[in-house]
């Protein structure tokens, strides 16, 4: 089958032959349809981050595609399943067929094949603050601001959060990243080049700063303003974690202590690569709820889908990696 992968750290990646997976106990096999570039795929080409994963390494951790084959315990599903859902953290789903563990998988029951493989790790990476650290059905009516929110996890979370009833706050400042926010809901987008982030949120709020704050960035330079625009004893959540360990939220942690504010940062990781840890069936019901607020109107946007090329691929990590984008990139296996 094919596969690209990473054969180097920095170098361009490659096309390789590899013989199909077989599933070990716990594991199925999936035919790939879809997938979707994330900028953990540029991170580990360009060695910012690759967590200790050996080369060479097979990128992608997005699925949606048909169940071929089962190891010899999985009841859960059949050969025929259609399926979506992520990888544990070795990634691997830029391939022909991919070998999953079944904890990271649900069945596809609502959602076209094209989306179920563009939002598994943006919805969970949303997910996981506003709903396992946080809890946003308990805050109707309430405020939050989202820091980027046209981009792949910022526009669901702006969406999970207008679903709840919370009044959004968010910023872009592309034409088409505006444009996104206002579609996907948001009350109020601001635009940061135009705009005082901080100077504007405290003027909406009557200086009183939003209920709780969201940075999807991955950008430390970017976590000041969601620290300044939180009220007294309020919640500071970013997006992050032991992969991402050259972004430091030092500076704003120190203004969120001075205001009371917890702060608390999500670690997606540990629910990928941790299949005993029993947060694991957290990010399980996640991928079943997104596949249900898919009719209620929740959506991951796609900007483009791409064919399963080296050149289209290669050129769309690139692109997400480097912030080019809005929304969601998706790749066509099939």
């Amino acid at each position: 089958m094919n596969a690209i992968q990473v054969v180097k750290a920095g170098a361009p990646l490659e096309l390789r032959q590899l013989a199909i997976p077989e599933p070990e106990p716990g594991q199925v096999v999936v035919k790939q349809q879809y997938s979707s570039v994330n900028p953990l795929d540029y991170k580990v080409q360009h060695a910012v981050t690759q967590g200790g994963l050996p080369l060479p390494v097979t990128i992608g951790w997005d699925i949606s595609g048909t169940v071929v084959s089962i190891g010899d315990d999985v009841t859960k599903f059949k050969v025929g399943d259609e399926v979506f859902g992520f990888a544990n953290i070795v990634g691997g789903r830029f391939a022909e067929y991919v070998i999953v563990n079944v904890e990271h998988i649900v069945p596809r029951r609502h959602m076209p094949a094209l989306e179920a493989g563009a939002i598994p790790v943006v919805f969970t990476t949303a997910w996981m603050p506003l709903f396992i650290l946080d809890d946003l059905s308990k805050r109707r009516g309430q405020s939050i601001y989202i820091a980027g929110g046209s981009g792949g996890i910022g526009h669901i979370a702006v969406q999970l959060a207008k679903h709840e009833g919370l009044t959004v706050i968010t910023s872009s400042s592309k034409p088409d990243g505006l444009q996104l926010c206002v579609h996907c809901g948001a009350d109020v987008v601001i635009d940061y080049s135009q705009k005082d982030v901080v100077e504007e949120i405290m003027r909406l709020t009557n200086n009183q700063g939003v209920d709780l704050a969201l940075d999807t960035t991955y950008n430390a330079r970017s976590f000041i303003q969601p620290a300044k625009v939180v009220r007294r004893g309020g919640n500071w959540y970013r997006i992050g974690n032991t992969l991402n360990q050259i972004v430091s939220a030092d500076e704003a942690i120190g203004i969120c202590a001075e205001k009371d504010v917890e702060c608390q940062a999500g670690d997606l990781r540990r629910y990928w690569s941790e299949p005993d840890n029993k947060n694991v069936s957290d990010m399980t019901k996640a991928l079943e709820r997104a596949d249900e607020l898919f009719n209620d109107g929740v959506r991951v946007f796609i900007s483009k889908t791409v064919p399963f090329t080296l050149e289209a691929l290669g050129q769309a990590v690139e692109e997400v990696g480097t912030g080019k984008h809005v929304g969601k990139i998706a790749i066509e296996i099939k």
